[in-house]
């Protein structure tokens, strides 16, 4: 049977649909005749995805320092790669910053802070990886600071430590004889300067401004360091302070105290004094108690903790005096006195005379035989530089003293030579000299000391007489012929631990001349260890401690038994 015209048609239509699933099919990865994996009959899966594209950036870090090779705070990093837009850090604390993000390629980095000089390095980035810079150092912009150091009277300090600091950078320098010197490579800024010396209290100065390339100038007044002093006036042994059997002995005994500004000290009670037993006076020397011609080796023990009477002496009224300063020039005063402390108590007391004061200065020390170790002032024994009412009239000669350190010690033959001098030019005012040393009688007078010492005594108490006070600087002194030289010609014996307590000794001598200042006087008792050992002709040697509110003082001082 024939089929109709339009059922081919139908047949037709049904092929195309079938060849059109069949391709929609093998597009969506199915297909006929494969396997399950889908790997055969022409089948798959979606391709992959594309790769990621390349890196082309890296991280930098960098570390920055100054010339010193210390860490830079805060300093700015900027870092450039050819055409591409700069980046910047600023480091830490531990002077380094970490830069990402930076394109590969030759990078130049710089470093950068206030009152620096920049730093460049270049290195190389490299994709995806972390760099790190050469060290890079940015030194720090200098200028010099130019020191001058002097005390109050402008005479130059040498061997002042001068230091310039800012930050954590310090330069260090030393002033010269003239007193100055120059601190170069002093970083730029707000510079503190601050300056010490031997026997002078510190300085310090803020905000000295250090400009690159130049130099800044600074001057600095260093104050002297000062501590309160003591003075022995007399002792003596009043009536029936000896004991029949020469085992206990009462002797009075007058002291000044002067504090640290040269004023004298009226404020202080028995408790404030106390004697030391003979066994504390020097454990090296057991002779307490002395004598020319025998051996009076002993020690004593004082009797009472306290003074068994005490009263406080007023000053007599100041009177013009004529004072004849006598200062020890020997060698050993370098060591005793290196920073001349003396020159400048004595100028202390110089620039306080008073209206009809006069005062001459001289000084002495002699040459040895030997050649070695001579003399250095201009005459030996003793140099005389006159006589004046103006006191500044004689700093020049002072400063030259500084100087002139060397030789021996002639004491009384220098001693005598300025009592002399002293009666000839003195007018009516209260003649006086004062005898300042760190030694004793070098070489020996002849036919000893202790005749010297009395043949100067002697000479002082003629007519016209002329006081003896004497200054002795540390405990290479002859306590006993420094005493004994003051007690016997009316003067006061001022006794000097170290170089700060001359300063106020020297302030208060306008006083002490004319026996204007204050002064205490106690009675002690002693006891020695048996019995015969205070006889007549005797000294006592002995040291008081005197607390102070400042400092305390030891004072050594003589008690000659009639």
């Amino acid at each position: 049977m024939e089929l109709p015209r339009f059922s081919n048609i139908t047949r037709n239509a049904r092929l195309v649909l079938i060849s059109g699933l069949a391709a929609a099919l093998v597009a969506c990865g199915g297909g006929s005749g494969g396997d399950d994996s889908g790997s055969g009959g022409g089948g798959g899966g979606a391709p992959p995805p594309p790769p990621p594209p390349p890196q082309t950036t890296g991280t930098l870090s960098v570390t920055v320092t100054d010339d010193a090779g210390v860490a830079i705070d805060r300093a700015a990093v900027r870092v450039t790669v050819g055409t591409a837009a700069p980046l910047t850090a600023t480091t830490g604390p531990n002077g380094t910053a970490s830069i990402s993000n930076v394109p590969t390629g030759t990078a130049t980095v710089e470093a950068s802070k206030d009152l620096y000089i920049p730093g460049t390095a270049s290195a190389t980035i490299t994709a995806s990886q972390t760099t790190s810079a050469p060290p890079l150092r940015i030194t720090r912009r200098v200028g010099q600071v130019s020191a001058s150091i002097r005390d109050q009277f402008a005479a130059a300090i040498p061997n002042a430590q001068v230091r310039a600091t800012i930050e954590d950078r310090t330069v260090l320098g030393v002033t010269a004889a003239n007193g100055t010197v120059t601190l170069a490579g002093v970083p730029t800024g707000a510079v503190t300067v601050s300056t010490t010396a031997a026997g002078f209290a510190p300085s310090v100065t803020t905000n000295v401004a250090v400009v690159e390339s130049q130099t800044a100038p600074y001057s600095a007044i260093l104050v002297r360091v000062t501590q309160a002093a003591g003075g022995f006036v007399s002792a003596r042994i009043p009536a029936g302070g000896l004991s029949a059997d020469g085992r206990t002995l009462d002797f009075r005994i007058q002291v000044i105290v002067i504090d640290e500004t040269g004023q004298g000290v009226q404020s202080l009670t028995a408790a404030n004094f106390s004697l030391n037993n003979c066994a504390n006076v020097d454990p090296a020397v057991v002779e307490c108690v002395r004598d020319q011609f025998t051996d009076a080796d002993a020690s004593y023990v004082r009797s009472t903790s306290t003074a068994t009477s005490f009263a406080l002496i007023p000053g007599q009224p100041r009177v013009p005096y004529f004072a004849s300063l006598l200062l020890d020039q020997s060698r050993s005063i370098l060591d005793t006195d290196p920073t001349d402390a003396r020159i400048f108590a004595t100028k202390i007391f110089l620039d306080d005379l008073g209206t009809g004061d006069v005062v001459a200065l001289s000084a002495f020390a002699s040459s040895p035989a030997s050649g070695e170790n001579p003399a250095l002032i201009p005459q030996t024994p003793v140099t005389q530089y006159g006589f004046s009412t103006d006191g500044r009239s004689f700093f020049d000669e002072l400063d030259l003293l500084a100087v002139q350190e060397g030789g021996d010690t002639p004491l009384y033959e220098a001693l005598n030579e300025m009592i002399g001098y002293s009666r000839t030019n003195a007018t009516t005012q209260g003649r006086a000299v004062v005898l300042f040393t760190d030694g004793k009688d070098f070489p020996t007078c002849q036919p000893s000391s202790a005749a010297c010492r009395a043949a100067s005594i002697a000479l002082a108490n003629q007519d016209p007489k002329v006081d003896i006070f004497t200054i002795g600087l540390s405990d290479d002194i002859d306590f006993e012929a420094m005493a004994e030289l003051a007690d016997g010609a009316n003067g006061i014996f001022l006794f000097a631990e170290n170089a700060e307590q001359l300063i106020p000794i020297y302030g208060s001598l306008g006083a002490l001349l004319s026996k204007s200042l204050v002064s205490y006087e106690m009675v002690w008792r002693i006891e020695a260890d048996r019995t015969g050992v205070f006889q007549s002709g005797r000294s006592v040697l002995g040291r008081m401690q005197i607390n102070t509110t400042s400092n305390p003082i030891e004072l050594p001082f003589v008690v000659r038994i009639p």
